[in-house]
């Protein structure tokens, strides 16, 4: 599988190219979702927006593949990732908490986007849009942390 990490700040690509380097299979870009997710197969998007946008029903704890029926806006497939129990976040205020939802967001949207096409672990692209997936934040250090800690184990 490979990875289009992305943002509308090119401040925030720059940060995630340089903590990022050395890891193969991804590509940086700049700017919107419709912009920024030519060529790829599904975007990873925070649960909230993708359920608001795409449809389906929230599952606490369990990532959702959806389909986007409009095109053009985003991938055809939307990897919508986990809420947190009784509809919250899911995300804690501590570093280690921020690196861990990162990583297991992250895990779980590619899980279940395998189980339902399993023909696309090899080939797939898959967009990170910092914004649309939720991962943003002022300080980028622990998602970031989480987000290579993603990438080496999949990669």
């Amino acid at each position: 599988m490979r990875y289009v990490i992305a943002s509308t700040s090119k401040a925030s690509v720059d940060e995630c190219r340089a903590a990022l380097a050395g890891i193969t299979g991804i590509e940086f870009r700049v700017g919107p979702v419709p912009d920024t997710s030519q060529g790829c197969d599904a975007a990873v998007v925070w649960w909230p927006l993708a359920h608001e946008q795409y449809g389906g029903v929230p599952e606490p704890g369990a990532a959702q593949v959806l389909l986007n029926p409009l095109g053009g806006d985003a991938p055809e497939v939307i990897l919508a990732t986990p809420s947190g129990p009784g509809g919250t976040s899911g995300v804690g205020p501590t570093d280690s908490e921020i690196e861990d939802y990162t990583f297991n967001a992250l895990d779980a949207c590619i899980r279940e986007y395998v189980r339902i096409f399993p023909e696309c672990r090899d080939k797939a692209v898959v967009l990170v849009h910092l914004e649309a997936s939720g991962i943003n934040r002022r300080d980028m250090r622990a998602p970031l942390r989480g987000m290579e800690r993603f990438l080496r184990v999949d990669g």
